[in-house]
C-alpha cells in the first residue's frame, strides 16, 4: 500500500503521525508533500514527524495567491505516480487541498482520497460545503454527526490516533497550572484571569502558546515554576508538561483531549470555539478566577458526564486509535483493490 500525505499544517500531521507510521511499519509506504505557508513558525517543526518527504515547498499563502490551480496541477503530476494508492488530505475543506480531489479525478488511475479531521474545532459548515474526499476520517460520532446526511455515509469515527502514544505515560502533580493557549480570548484579557488565579490558587501558571501563534500570550508567572525532567518548564515538551501539572485550563484546545486522556482535570473558558465540548461539565461561565476554580470543581466530580462526552468525541478513553484508524483503511483500500 503506497501512500501520500498532503499537508499544509504541522499540526494537523502531527495528529494522525502514529497512523501514517504504522502504514510504513507494516511494509506499506508513507511519504509526504507539504505546503506550508512562509510565516507559519510550526512549518519548522515538519521534520520532527520523521516522516519521508517526497516534496516540501513554503508558499506565500492558502489561496490561489499561494498557489495557482495550474501550479497545483503541475505538482501532483511530477510527485503523484499511477503507484499511488491512497491520498491523505489533512485538510481537505480548504485551499489547496479543496482543489486536489477534483484534479485527481481526471487521472486514468485514481488513487484513493482520504479526508482526515483537522481538530477538535472545526467549522463544519465549510466541510459541508467543500467536501472534497472519497472518505472522511473523524474524531467521534459527534463529528460525523456535524455533517450533512449524504456525506455521513462517507465519514467514519476512528479517534485521534495521537492519544496513542500516552498509553504509557506516567503523571505527577508538580503544583502548577497548565494553560493551552489560543487565538482567543484577548490575550489582555487572558493575562488578567492568569495573574488572578495565580494569586488565589497559589500556583504558578506555565503558558502553552499554540504553534502557530507563539508570542499571543505573553504570561511572567508570579511564582517559580519547577523543572520538568531536568529542563525548564517552558522548554519541555507538551506531553511531559500536561504530565506534569496539577490540572489543566484552555479556551479549546485539541491538547484538552490529551489532558482529559491522562485523566488530568480540564477548565475550558469562553469563546466560540466551546461548540466542540458541549456538553463537558468543564467549562466557566465567565473569565474571572472565581468562576474558573467553580469549573474545575465540576471537571473534578461530574465524572459520569465527562466519560459520555469522551464518548461522542472519542469513542471513549482508550488507547487503539491508530488500530482503528489503520484497519479502516486497510478496508477501504481493499475495496478499490
Amino acid at each position: 500500500m503506497k501512500t501520500i500525505v498532503f499537508s499544509t499544517n504541522y499540526r494537523n500531521t502531527e495528529n494522525w503521525i502514529p497512523l501514517f507510521k504504522r502504514i510504513n511499519s507494516k511494509g506499506g509506504c508513507c511519504e509526504a508533500i507539504y505546503l506550508p505557508w512562509i510565516g507559519d513558525v510550526s512549518a519548522s517543526q515538519i521534520h520532527q514527524l520523521s516522516l519521508p518527504i517526497r516534496h516540501l515547498e513554503e508558499i506565500h499563502s492558502l489561496d490561489y495567491s499561494g498557489i495557482s490551480p495550474q501550479a497545483l496541477d503541475i505538482l501532483l503530476k511530477k510527485t503523484i505516480d499511477d503507484q499511488i494508492d491512497i491520498i491523505f488530505l489533512c485538510d481537505m475543506q480548504t485551499y489547496p487541498s479543496t482543489a486536489i480531489y477534483k484534479t485527481l479525478s481526471n487521472k486514468k488511475k485514481n488513487p484513493l482520497v482520504i479526508g482526515l479531521q483537522h481538530g477538535l474545532f472545526q467549522s463544519w459548515w465549510v466541510y459541508n460545503q467543500n467536501f472534497g474526499a472519497d472518505y472522511f476520517l473523524c474524531f467521534g460520532e459527534r463529528h460525523r454527526q456535524e455533517l450533512l446526511p449524504p456525506l455521513r455515509d462517507k465519514t467514519i469515527p476512528v479517534g485521534l490516533p495521537k492519544l496513542d502514544l500516552l498509553s504509557a505515560k506516567e503523571t505527577t502533580d508538580n503544583g502548577y497550572i497548565l494553560y493551552l493557549a489560543q487565538r482567543v480570548p484577548k490575550s489582555a484579557d487572558v493575562s488578567n484571569l492568569l495573574r488572578e488565579l495565580e494569586q488565589k490558587t497559589q500556583l504558578p501558571i506555565l503558558v502553552r502558546n499554540h504553534p502557530q501563534y507563539p508570542k499571543f500570550v505573553d504570561h511572567v508567572p508570579q511564582l517559580p515554576l519547577p523543572t520538568i525532567k531536568g529542563l525548564p518548564a517552558t522548554e519541555a515538551t507538551l506531553i511531559d508538561q500536561i504530565a506534569g501539572a496539577s490540572w489543566v485550563m484552555t479556551p479549546h484546545s485539541t491538547g484538552g483531549l490529551e489532558a482529559l486522556q491522562m485523566q488530568k482535570p480540564l477548565v475550558l473558558i469562553p469563546n466560540h470555539g466551546l461548540t466542540a465540548w458541549a456538553g463537558y461539565p468543564g467549562i466557566a461561565t465567565d473569565l474571572t478566577a472565581i468562576a474558573v476554580l467553580e469549573a474545575l470543581y465540576r471537571a473534578k466530580t461530574r465524572k459520569p458526564e465527562i466519560e459520555m462526552f469522551l464518548d461522542s468525541a472519542l469513542g471513549g478513553l482508550r488507547f487503539d486509535h491508530t488500530e482503528r484508524a489503520i484497519q479502516t483503511v486497510e478496508r477501504l483500500f481493499h475495496t478499490i483493490k
